[in-house]
């Protein structure tokens, strides 16, 4: 598909992603492709997409073996405090990948 491609082009040297919304499909792709990713912030929606399988398969392709600071805070649609869905596993794969990681924020 042309926007993976392009995707893995325009994303391999971004550092840092802030957040407030987009589509689960062309998140996974920017985060796979940002493989000197260093800081994550996501706020809002993320809720129903940033799930333990999909943080697995992002892990899968880019260990994120850089990212200092990762920060999810979830809302609603109406921005009522939402639900984040990441367990334990989530974090153990966090420390055993992001050797970096000297912050990690997640609220709902």
């Amino acid at each position: 598909m042309w926007l993976n491609r392009q995707v893995d082009i325009w994303f391999q040297s971004l550092e840092m992603l802030i957040l407030m919304s987009i589509h689960s499909g062309l998140l996974k792709s920017v985060l796979m492709a940002a493989k000197l990713l260093s800081a994550l912030n996501l706020e809002g929606n993320f809720g129903l997409i940033f799930s333990d399988s999909y943080f697995g398969e992002i892990v899968t392709q880019n260990p994120l073996s850089i990212l200092r600071i990762l920060d999810i805070c979830v809302n609603d649609q109406q921005g009522q405090v939402g639900r984040t869905p990441l367990k334990i596993a989530s974090v153990q794969l966090l420390l055993s990948n992001c050797h970096c990681l000297q912050e990690l924020r997640i609220s709902d």
